[in-house]
């Protein structure tokens, strides 16, 4: 028989799920501490994980995520008790709240997470961290949670049962609890150079700087409900013209289009076969990505940007 295998992803600001929530009592305000008797965390597995968020992020031009040990530790807890209990959920079974299982917006605060917006992805019975990310990334809401610019820290927790089933726990959070940065302010990493120009600007390589007049090209094939990204860079605000031509596929809306610029998306645009996205607007300056996202079918498209 298969190894069961789930997965649960959750994104809430973390004003919204403290508002209703009173202090917890003495009970519970030590449950953050790893359990005795749980099996250790395999944190070379943790470490993989989250060399291949950032991997995928890269691709797609959102921040890096820095490692953050409070992260790290909530996301450990999560899954060393899991796997203790024997059971799969984003509230934490048996460790009581206000008459209630604990929340995960709870479970951070007792482990001493003190930031904003954050999300936890969760899973268990995949064997690899390949595997995990592959069913995360498969799935609209956990890959959300992986691509989400707002996000800017990570900590993951990978421990086996007793009979070896693997829970996986994801915590992602912002920028002011990456470790070295001294636990507060805003955390924000220290601008790079500006890159030098590419001669030969391709999809998902390198990070050309679009002088005016210039285009950029690229020519790739999408698999379904997956995702190519074209990085590149403007020294300036530049008007630009970009258009997402759809060729040999079918569907009434095989892709979007969405470009992000800092961090933020500034423009969106659908097309579909024999009809093109076109994305016509100024640019700010600064580093950017576009993002061609296929729908139910795969998609060949046609990049062309020029900045004027």
């Amino acid at each position: 028989m298969a190894t069961p295998r789930a997965l649960l992803a959750l994104l809430v600001p973390a004003a919204i799920v403290s508002a209703g929530l009173v202090a917890p009592s003495s009970a519970t305000a030590a449950t953050c501490a790893y359990g005795s008797g749980w099996s250790a965390p395999d944190r070379a597995a943790a470490d993989r994980v989250i060399v291949l968020v950032n991997e995928h992020r890269a691709k797609i031009g959102a921040p890096k995520l820095g490692k953050a040990s409070v992260l790290a530790k909530t996301a450990e807890w999560k899954s060393g008790h899991m796997a203790a209990r024997g059971y799969f959920n984003h509230s934490d079974e048996g460790v009581r709240v206000n008459g209630g299982a604990r929340s995960p917006g709870q479970r951070l605060d007792d482990c001493g997470y003190g930031g904003g917006t954050w999300g936890e992805n969760i899973a268990y019975g995949q064997r690899t961290p390949t595997e995990v990310m592959r069913g995360w990334l498969d799935s609209p809401g956990h890959r959300r949670n992986i691509e989400n610019p707002a996000f800017r820290s990570i900590g993951v927790g990978v421990v086996a049962s007793s009979s070896g089933r693997i829970n996986w726990t994801q915590m992602f959070g912002d920028a002011s609890v990456v470790d070295g940065r001294g636990g507060g302010g805003t955390g924000a990493p220290a601008p790079k150079p500006a890159p030098k120009p590419s001669p030969r600007p391709t999809i998902s390589g390198g990070l050309p700087v679009l002088a005016p007049g210039t285009t950029l090209t690229g020519s790739p094939r999408i698999r379904a409900r997956r995702t190519v990204g074209m990085k590149f860079a403007l020294r300036g605000v530049r008007r630009s013209r970009l258009v997402v031509r759809v060729r040999g596929s079918r569907g009434r809306r095989p892709i979007a289009a969405r470009v992000h610029c800092n961090g933020k998306r500034v423009a969106t645009a659908r097309g579909r076969r024999g009809r093109a996205a076109v994305i016509a607007r100024k640019l700010p300056a600064g580093r950017c990505a576009l993002m061609i996202t296929a729908g139910r079918q795969a998609a060949s498209v046609t990049v062309t940007m020029r900045t004027g």
